[in-house]
């Protein structure tokens, strides 16, 4: 009886114990539409994009090709949607097709939005487009 009440009562610690973590993660791993305004920077291999977010709702994107001189910086709207927490950039430059190629009418503002997805890990955000691809914005600050 002994042994049954301790193995019990050893589970329920356990669920406590992972309980509290879960609610230590969570809470920490929240993100508020002010943690976001900064600059984020991205590699793709063959570019290399700072985006930043501006407080006003306002982005700016700059992007440097490889091999090619100069810099492209494009201007545009921004906005979070919290209930997916995603970062909504309106009509931005595309540097990267969904292949993860080279798009070269990148210059070309695309139709429609960019939606990126926030996410914090130890205290760091990121803005994640492509998963597969390993394409994301690093928050630098």
């Amino acid at each position: 009886m002994r042994r049954l009440l301790r193995t019990v009562t050893c589970a329920c610690a356990m669920k406590a114990l992972f309980a509290s973590i879960l609610v230590l993660c969570l809470s920490g791993c929240s993100v508020a539409a002010g943690d976001l305004p900064g600059q984020y920077v991205a590699e793709f291999g063959f570019a290399h994009e700072q985006l930043e977010l501006l407080a006003n709702g306002k982005y700016r994107q700059t992007i440097t090709v490889s091999g090619m001189q100069g810099e492209t910086v494009h201007d545009g709207t921004w906005f979070y949607h919290a209930a997916y927490s995603e970062v909504v950039l309106d009509a931005p430059l595309l540097v990267s097709d969904l292949s993860g190629r080279f798009n070269g009418d990148y210059q070309t503002p695309a139709d429609g939005t960019w939606n990126l997805t926030v996410r914090r890990w130890r205290g760091k955000l990121t803005l994640n487009w492509d998963d597969d691809a390993g394409v994301q914005f690093r928050k630098v600050r």
